[in-house]
Order: C-alpha cells, then structure tokens, then sequence
C-alpha cells in the first residue's frame, strides 16, 4: 500500500483543483505525480520532460515541466542552496506547493517572507505581480508551480 505524504496529497489536490478550473477534455493524460516516484509518467505514454534551462532561467534552479494544456502548466523546481530569482512578473496565475522542505525566501508584492516550508506549504502570486524566490538554507529543494493560462 503506498503511503501518502502530505506534500504528495497537497500536489494531487492542486492538481485536482486546476484541472476542474481549466475544464480539462475527456482524453486529457492525467499524470501519477507521487512523492518517491521513480519515474513520473502520464497514462499513456511520455515521460515527463526537461524545460530548456534558457538565459531567464537562474543559476541554482533546474525546471521541469509535468503537464500542459491550454489553460495550465504544472512545473516542478528544484532549488539548489544559494539559488536566488530577480524581481519579476508573469501575466497569469501561479499556485506553488513546496514539494520538499526547505528554508525559504519569497517576495510577493510588498511582502517580504523567510523561513522553514513544510512539505505542501501552498502559496498564491496574482498575475501582474512582482515576485522572487531564493533558496536560504543549506539543503535544496522542491516545489511545484501550477500557471494557471
């Protein structure tokens, strides 16, 4: 029997969460996203795949997609220690879970928050937002985005 952490049940129900927002079709691959997965596979066929870690991507932090469709992207991130984002903004939606504990910095908006995130610890940055994160502690780890288009 699999055993069920709090970081694997808080990524499934976000991920539960958007796909009943974007309306997901019928046929839609619907993925087996669990903590300690070996390989994480949608029913049907690709594994998951590296996003190009292009010149926007920081140094310290390795993305890679898990899910798209028209209405969302579901990323996971890993942050190495001393990784650290620049102020920015996108133009939709991001609900982030932290995946794996880790002591953590997050801008978002005129707030500045640092500290230790539990495993499913769960944020929101609102489209238009200025937003960064850094990776504070000794450790790396990681989270999971889910932009919402």
């Amino acid at each position: 029997m699999r055993r069920w952490t709090l970081a694997s049940l808080a990524v499934v129900l976000s991920l539960m969460f958007v796909a009943t927002l974007a309306g997901s079709p019928t046929r839609q691959p619907h993925w087996g996203v669990f903590a300690g997965s070996p390989t994480r596979q949608p029913h049907g066929g690709a594994l998951e795949a590296a996003v190009p870690q292009t010149p926007q991507t920081p140094v310290g932090f390795a993305r890679t997609a898990l899910y798209e469709n028209a209405r969302v992207r579901v990323v996971k991130i890993k942050a190495e220690p001393g990784a650290r984002e620049a102020l920015h903004k996108h133009d939709y939606d991001i609900v982030v879970t932290q995946l794996t504990p880790g002591q953590v910095e997050m801008v978002v908006g005129d707030e500045k928050i640092t500290g230790f995130r539990e495993a499913g610890y769960t944020w929101f940055v609102p489209k238009g937002t200025m937003h960064a994160g850094a990776n504070v502690g000794k450790e790396p780890f990681e989270i999971v985005t889910v932009i919402l288009k």
